[in-house]
């Protein structure tokens, strides 16, 4: 399961997929977890820390890996959980522990995966579309690859105003003008970049809210906001949550 982000704006952890993670977690009870994206770099303990009431709520329990020996908790592991942070700092951990090797044969002989932001980047063939600054030297960009596609978390469609709701909307929130009159990139224009510059990996670009549920041969796209495939070569196609996405295997 991949997670474009574990909190929607105002909700609570997970509020949104926790069905979702029971039912691919089913009787299960400990879920191994990955730290080392280490967001706005609060360490391990105070990460787990912040996730675990989530997790009981759910009547699950989250460990830390075995710091001295993290490739035998995989091994060991009935299930395990990625979390969001710096996809850089993240896979470079990965790679420095040698962990890629064991989370892909743990997963393949059927260990359940569940990733949020960073920790569904990685599960795709690279990191070429995380929208983290790199951080850390995660020697190439290759990932885990547990998907024939890539991934990108917390996709924000363009808004597009005409003049005059343009003037409508600064009328009312005037301090908003600094965004309107930006003339960086959309989210649309770099991947768009991304593949005319080369590269070939297919793109899923999860809004916040939406998840893919990978299962038996199958891709669900779960939540409640939908997500956007971009192809080289083609244009962009929106996809509505409840749609399966088979093609993309």
């Amino acid at each position: 399961m991949l997670l474009s982000n574990s909190k929607v704006a105002g909700g609570k952890l997970f509020v949104h997929a926790r069905e979702e993670i029971k039912d691919l977690l089913g009787v299960r009870k400990v879920v191994q977890f990955v730290p080392y994206a280490n967001p706005s770099g609060m360490g391990h303990e105070a990460y787990l820390a912040a996730l675990q009431p989530s997790f009981q709520e759910m009547e699950y329990e989250l460990q830390l890996l075995d710091a001295g020996d993290p490739t035998q908790s995989i091994n060991d592991a009935e299930a395990l959980f990625i979390g969001g942070g710096n996809t850089w700092q993240l896979l470079k951990e990965l790679k420095d522990k040698r962990l890629l090797y064991a989370i892909r044969e743990a997963v393949h002989a059927g260990m359940p995966y569940i990733g949020s932001s960073a920790g569904s980047n990685v599960a795709g063939l690279t990191i070429g579309n995380t929208n983290d600054m790199p951080a850390a030297e995660c020697y190439g960009r290759d990932a885990l690859g547990l998907i024939p596609f890539n991934i990108n978390p917390h996709y924000q469609d363009t808004v597009k105003l005409s003049p005059e709701e343009k003037e409508a909307v600064l009328r009312l929130a005037p301090q908003l003008k600094i965004l309107l009159d930006h003339q960086g990139e959309t989210r649309d224009d770099r991947l768009r970049e991304y593949h005319a510059l080369g590269n070939i990996e297919t793109v899923v670009a999860l809004r916040e809210g939406a998840m893919l549920r990978i299962h038996e041969g199958h891709v669900y796209l779960k939540g409640t906001t939908g997500a956007k495939i971009f192809k080289k070569g083609e244009e962009p196609a929106v996809y509505q949550a409840g749609t399966c996405l088979d093609f993309l295997l």
